[in-house]
């Protein structure tokens, strides 16, 4: 009598999956059968049966299945679950990242003692502050919230600036023409220029990722008093130290204790070598960290690593009080991040408010990061852009489809429009998230719609730059 496994397996091996069989050789009733057995050992379900067969015969090329094939798929799965079980036993502290989870932590390596982190003045004050989350607002809540133009909190609120005292209060900054916008990169002349977007050779890729390593390398010369480098891959039975790239050895894997690799730039001709992490107690890696590994490498291939190197910051920025003398008052900028409409409409409601003061304000210089037109909008998300022209209350308006790229430019003419009577200065930096946009990153700067404006500049995700010896990223 076939059971309810035996009829699911069924429908998965011999209908979803297409997987064949002979007939005169094996009973279809035996091969079910020795599949439900398979299944109560390993804690399999029919789906999940099918895939570890799929994937099994792909790669050691089984056309059929058969009874002795699926005790070679048992031996197969026992080893594996020997292999997981394993992986927990070592008592190692050690963390791996990807692009998703190193954006929550820091880059140091992890403290086995738990020390209670100490916290400053201003922050112990913030702490006090009670923060609640509120739920998406409609136009409505919106319209009506009751602390409108509320100061939150405020840093250094007893630093008051004497403005008459140092500086010249009576001209404007812009004005004076001594305000300077500057994007920061390896050419700043053609950051933003037109260029071919995601259109570079393999050398300019690899002579990137070099700079990246070489640049690292000088910072941990410094840090370490190291004055010549060992090469990757290099044979010695003595303690070497090398620079390099953290990578992962297969490419479709996740980064684990087993598949950590060393690459080098053009200094080691790109090698690569394994790094054995046994003897380390603690460590936080991630794909694409440039660290300096110290360790012995007898064989060449892999480096037995006895320390890690990741705590190298690149230069900090230095100002003098002489150059920032040299501007005519303090800057005044306002900064805003998207989405720019409440989750009911695309009127952009807080956007015009946030427009409004800067109208109010006059503020040297706006900077609106993206998204602009927010993807996860359920108006974007259901492809239906519309927004009401005219109306009231008791009479809705007309109901106006648009499409993304028209969303966006409405929103540049309400821009355009509130600094149109001042000398602010509007800097917009998009989002992954803009449906109108590349969503590659990095991402080009967005076009701007309307006619050019000299008080308008479009910039790249990421950027840096720099005003008046101030630099912003």
């Amino acid at each position: 009598m076939a059971t309810d496994l035996c009829e699911k397996l069924k429908h998965s091996l011999f209908q979803v999956s297409c997987v064949e069989f002979n007939a005169k050789e094996t009973k279809e009733e035996d091969l079910l059968t020795r599949c439900e057995e398979l299944c109560k050992k390993h804690g399999l379900n029919a789906e999940e049966l099918a895939t570890e067969w799929e994937a099994f015969s792909l790669n050691r090329n089984y056309s059929q299945i058969s009874l002795p094939n699926l005790d070679k798929l048992s031996d197969f799965l026992t080893r594996k679950s020997k292999r997981q079980s394993q992986s927990f036993g070592p008592p190692v502290t050690s963390t791996l990242h990807n692009h998703m989870t190193i954006r929550k932590i820091g880059f140091a390596t992890p403290d086995i003692r738990k020390k209670k982190p100490r916290m400053s003045a201003s922050l112990r004050k913030a702490e006090k502050i009670k923060i609640t989350t509120s739920p998406i607002c409609t136009s409505k809540s919106y319209s009506e919230r009751e602390n409108m133009g509320k100061v939150e909190l405020q840093f250094n609120e007893s630093l008051k600036v004497k403005q008459d005292a140092l500086f010249n209060s009576g001209e404007d900054l812009l004005a004076s023409g001594n305000t300077t916008i500057k994007v920061l990169g390896e050419d700043d002349a053609s950051a933003l220029k037109p260029y071919l977007y995601q259109s570079y050779s393999l050398e300019q890729r690899a002579d990137a990722l070099n700079q990246i390593i070489e640049s690292a390398k000088e910072r941990y010369s410094g840090l370490l008093k190291i004055s010549a480098w060992d090469h990757i891959g290099e044979q010695s039975q003595e303690q070497v130290v090398v620079c390099g790239r953290i990578c992962c050895e297969s490419t479709q894997g996740r980064l684990n204790a087993k598949s950590l690799v060393l690459e080098g730039g053009h200094y080691d001709n790109g090698n690569r070598v394994k790094l054995d992490v046994s003897s380390m107690s603690s460590y936080s890696l991630f794909p694409g960290q440039i660290v300096a590994v110290e360790g012995m490498c007898p064989s060449g291939h892999t480096l037995i690593v006895s320390k890690i190197h990741s705590n190298v910051m690149a230069p900090k920025i230095k100002v003098s009080v002489e150059s920032m003398k040299k501007h005519k008052k303090p800057l005044s900028c306002f900064v805003a991040s998207g989405p720019f409409s409440t989750s009911t409409d695309l009127n952009f409601d807080p956007l015009e408010d946030l427009l409004g003061v800067v109208a109010k304000e006059k503020p040297d210089m706006l900077v609106l990061v993206g998204p602009f037109v927010d993807s996860a909008h359920p108006l974007i998300a259901s492809g239906r852009a519309t927004i009401q022209e005219g109306g009231s209350e008791d009479a809705p308006g007309e109901e106006i489809v648009l499409k993304f790229e028209e969303v966006y430019e409405l929103l540049c003419h309400r821009v355009k429009t509130a600094i149109s009577n001042g000398n602010t200065k509007v800097l917009m930096v998009p989002s992954q998230n803009d449906v109108f946009h590349h969503v590659a990153f990095p991402q080009p700067p967005m076009p701007w719609p309307l006619e050019k404006d000299e008080n308008v500049l479009m910039l790249p995700n990421p950027c840096t730059f720099e005003v008046n010896d101030i630099v912003f990223g």
